[in-house]
């Protein structure tokens, strides 16, 4: 039976897709990426790489989102766009203006 343990996000570089930690056992953790996939990581893994807990001493955390719009876009009508409808969103804490 594996620990109890908070849910936590994390990341495993060169290893795994950022997501929840599902469960801890004793030879593997079970992971659910952000799009509900689950991957079975062998411990010996973690013990590899560079594992990032994103929130390990906070729950609140950025999110880097590369966008790709075509090279005729104006740049400033793109970020207004995205900032308005990230201001919209319920579940963004707060929209800082990001100089171009």
């Amino acid at each position: 039976m594996g620990a109890r343990c908070a849910k936590r996000t994390i990341a495993c570089a060169s290893c795994v897709s950022p997501g929840i930690v599902e469960r801890i056992g004793a030879r593997s953790t079970e992971i659910r990426t952000l799009d509900h996939v689950s991957i079975i990581v062998p411990n010996s893994r973690f013990l590899e790489k560079e594992v990032i807990n994103w929130s390990h001493s906070n729950p609140i955390s950025r999110l880097h989102l590369p966008v790709g719009v075509a090279y005729s876009s104006d740049p400033k009508a793109v970020q207004s766009a995205l900032l308005e409808a990230a201001s919209k969103h319920p579940n963004v804490l707060y929209c800082r203006l990001l100089s171009l």
